[in-house]
């Protein structure tokens, strides 16, 4: 997340120093907001199964009122969608979070459809394997009454 948050804060200072040229102060520079989904949860997530969004920032000891520059989000989306099961969706947040997780029914869908192409073609494929086996015995029968002919014309 650190990695994240100063590529951000390079670029947002890239930016701000480009626009502004010799005018350019640090205090130009905003906040940067570093939001991070995940699938999976690790395992550091896993003594709080109620919570799904962690929100970080920089906090002083001593009671100082000087926000950092980032903001760090991270959003378990698998402990969202557990939480979420057979709940109704209240808000606007809970509804993209449900778009982000609902991947299940449409996917399944589509795996189902992929499978029954792949049997559905394996089975063509087996069929047409079975016609040339067929067509080759044909083949080998014909060629065995050619030469059954071929004897009996030149024993006559």
């Amino acid at each position: 997340m650190d990695c994240y948050c100063a590529d951000l804060i390079m670029r947002e200072y890239n930016r701000l120093r480009n626009l502004y040229k010799k005018k350019f102060t640090y205090r130009d520079l905003h906040p940067v907001i570093a939001i991070v989904l995940l699938e999976k949860s690790p395992e550091e997530f896993k003594p709080l199964p109620e919570i799904y969004i962690h929100r970080g920032e920089t906090r002083w000891d001593s009671g100082l009122d000087m926000p950092g520059l980032t903001r760090q989000i991270f959003v378990c989306l698998d402990k969202f969608n557990s939480i979420m099961q057979n709940e109704d969706i209240t808000t606007p947040l809970e509804a993209w979070l449900t778009v982000l997780t609902d991947k299940d029914q449409a996917l399944a869908d589509k795996d189902q459809t992929l499978a029954d192409q792949k049997q559905a073609l394996a089975d063509q494929k087996q069929a047409l394997a079975d016609k040339d086996q067929a067509l080759a015995d044909s083949l080998a029968d014909i060629e065995k009454l050619r030469e059954e002919i071929r004897r009996l014309k030149s024993g006559q």
